[in-house]
Protein backbone atom coordinates (compact mmCIF):
# COMPACT_ATOMS: atom_id res chain seq x y z
CA UNK A 1 0.00 0.00 0.00
CA UNK A 2 2.49 2.52 0.90
CA UNK A 3 4.56 1.63 -2.53
CA UNK A 4 0.91 2.59 -4.44
CA UNK A 5 0.70 5.95 -2.94
CA UNK A 6 4.74 6.94 -2.95
CA UNK A 7 3.95 6.16 -6.68
CA UNK A 8 0.56 8.22 -6.87
CA UNK A 9 2.24 11.08 -4.84
CA UNK A 10 5.50 11.07 -7.31
CA UNK A 11 3.13 10.94 -10.43
CA UNK A 12 1.38 13.98 -9.22
CA UNK A 13 4.44 15.94 -8.13
CA UNK A 14 5.59 15.37 -12.08
CA UNK A 15 2.22 16.37 -13.37
CA UNK A 16 2.24 19.69 -11.42
CA UNK A 17 5.88 20.59 -12.00
CA UNK A 18 5.13 19.63 -15.90
CA UNK A 19 2.09 21.76 -15.69
CA UNK A 20 4.31 24.99 -13.76
CA UNK A 21 7.03 24.45 -16.20
CA UNK A 22 4.63 24.52 -18.95
CA UNK A 23 2.92 27.89 -17.76
CA UNK A 24 6.26 29.33 -17.21
CA UNK A 25 7.88 28.93 -20.43
CA UNK A 26 4.40 30.12 -22.03
CA UNK A 27 4.08 33.36 -20.02
CA UNK A 28 8.04 33.98 -20.52
CA UNK A 29 7.24 33.36 -24.43
CA UNK A 30 4.31 35.70 -23.96
CA UNK A 31 6.71 38.34 -22.49
CA UNK A 32 9.44 37.74 -24.92
CA UNK A 33 6.77 38.36 -27.96
CA UNK A 34 5.71 41.81 -25.94
CA UNK A 35 9.19 42.73 -25.52
CA UNK A 36 9.66 41.95 -29.25
CA UNK A 37 6.06 43.57 -30.43
CA UNK A 38 7.07 47.17 -28.25
CA UNK A 39 10.85 47.01 -29.55
CA UNK A 40 9.72 46.68 -32.84
CA UNK A 41 6.63 50.01 -32.41
CA UNK A 42 9.18 51.47 -30.94
CA UNK A 43 11.62 51.34 -33.57
CA UNK A 44 8.37 51.79 -35.97
CA UNK A 45 7.59 55.18 -34.04
CA UNK A 46 11.47 56.78 -33.96
CA UNK A 47 11.36 56.37 -38.23
CA UNK A 48 8.24 58.16 -38.01
CA UNK A 49 9.24 60.55 -35.75
CA UNK A 50 12.78 61.25 -38.03
CA UNK A 51 10.57 61.51 -41.32
CA UNK A 52 8.48 63.79 -39.80
CA UNK A 53 10.93 65.95 -38.86
CA UNK A 54 12.70 65.66 -42.62
CA UNK A 55 9.71 66.23 -44.15
CA UNK A 56 9.16 69.10 -42.09
CA UNK A 57 12.92 70.27 -42.61
CA UNK A 58 12.06 70.06 -46.14
CA UNK A 59 9.05 72.13 -46.22
CA UNK A 60 10.36 74.51 -44.44
CA UNK A 61 13.40 75.12 -46.76
CA UNK A 62 11.21 74.71 -49.86
CA UNK A 63 9.16 77.43 -48.03
CA UNK A 64 11.97 79.95 -47.35
CA UNK A 65 13.44 79.51 -51.03
CA UNK A 66 9.95 80.21 -52.56
CA UNK A 67 9.56 82.69 -50.59
CA UNK A 68 13.20 84.46 -51.56
CA UNK A 69 11.96 83.79 -55.00
CA UNK A 70 8.94 85.35 -54.93
CA UNK A 71 10.04 88.32 -52.91
CA UNK A 72 13.18 88.60 -55.92
CA UNK A 73 10.51 88.19 -58.55
CA UNK A 74 7.88 90.61 -56.89
CA UNK A 75 10.54 93.33 -55.85
CA UNK A 76 12.10 93.23 -59.63
CA UNK A 77 8.31 93.53 -61.13
CA UNK A 78 8.28 96.28 -58.28
CA UNK A 79 11.61 97.69 -59.14
CA UNK A 80 10.79 97.63 -62.94
CA UNK A 81 6.87 98.72 -62.45
CA UNK A 82 7.63 101.83 -60.29
CA UNK A 83 10.92 103.32 -61.97
CA UNK A 84 9.32 106.31 -63.78
CA UNK A 85 10.63 107.10 -66.89
CA UNK A 86 13.09 109.88 -67.18
CA UNK A 87 11.69 113.57 -67.57
CA UNK A 88 10.44 114.42 -71.30
CA UNK A 89 9.96 110.66 -72.27
CA UNK A 90 12.34 108.20 -73.65
CA UNK A 91 15.30 109.72 -75.44
CA UNK A 92 14.98 109.19 -79.42
CA UNK A 93 18.08 106.18 -80.41
CA UNK A 94 20.72 107.88 -81.80
CA UNK A 95 21.52 106.34 -85.73
CA UNK A 96 24.28 104.27 -86.33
Amino acid sequence: MRVVVVVVVVVIVGVVVVVVVGVVVIVVGVVVIVVVVVVIVGVVVVVVIVVGVVVVVVVVVVVVIVGVVVVVVVGVEVVVVVVPPPPGGSPAPVPP
